[in-house]
Order: structure tokens, then C-alpha cells, then sequence
């Protein structure tokens, strides 16, 4: 997960039972502010934990930079675990018809 990710989302999770391991997301250096992860920081994160059972993306971002959610999806059912994404700023940057699409993929994501 995101260092930038809501603090909710990570309470959430420790008070589940689960341990976060944090992927940085980048800093736009021009503009100051957070990028989102990075498909490399998402392998490396993996592979430094093999026994991970989910990735946890916000995408867009707070700023609303997008990450390569498709790629990260992908890397993440490669290796047999869960994907979960918050993005409830999608809606806002795409047309209904492409929000509608992103938000049925993201549900077909989770049930895999």
C-alpha cells in the first residue's frame, strides 16, 4: 500500500489483524506532490514479501495522478492475490460511460 493512502484505510487494516508493507510512491519534483506507486516499487514490494495476500491502491491519487493500475492488477492476480482500490475520484476525471467501465472492472478484480 501507499504511504499516501487514507489514514482510514490503514487502521483498517491493522485492526484486522494484517501488517502494512509500504510501497513510496514518487514526488514530482516540479510540482511537489505525490505521485502514485510505481509498478516497480509494487514488484519489488512483492517479491520482498512473498507472503502478501493483497495490494492496496489509490489511484487517482489525493492530487489525482493516476498509477498504471492495469499493469498493477495484472502483476498482483500473476501472483495470486487480492487487488483492493480506492478510487473515489475516478467518476470525477473520466465520462460516465468510462467510470462505469473502470468501476465494473474493479469489481471483477476483487472477485478473483
Amino acid at each position: 500500500m501507499p504511504r499516501n493512502v487514507h489514514k482510514s484505510a490503514i487502521n483498517a487494516l491493522i485492526l484486522g489483524g494484517g501488517v502494512p508493507v509500504y510501497v513510496n510512491p514518487g514526488v514530482d519534483k516540479t510540482l511537489g506532490i505525490s505521485l502514485g506507486m510505481s509498478v516497480e516499487g509494487v514488484k519489488e514490494a512483492m517479491a520482498a514479501h512473498p507472503d502478501a495476500k493483497a495490494v492496496f491502491v489509490n489511484n487517482p491519487t489525493y492530487y489525482g495522478v493516476c498509477g498504471h493500475l492495469e499493469a498493477i492488477v495484472a502483476l498482483a492476480h500473476k501472483a495470486g492475490m487480492k487487488v483492493l482500490v480506492d478510487g473515489p475520484r475516478h467518476p470525477l476525471l473520466l465520462s460516465r460511460r468510462a467510470a462505469a467501465q473502470c468501476h465494473g472492472r474493479r469489481r471483477r478484480s476483487l472477485r478473483r
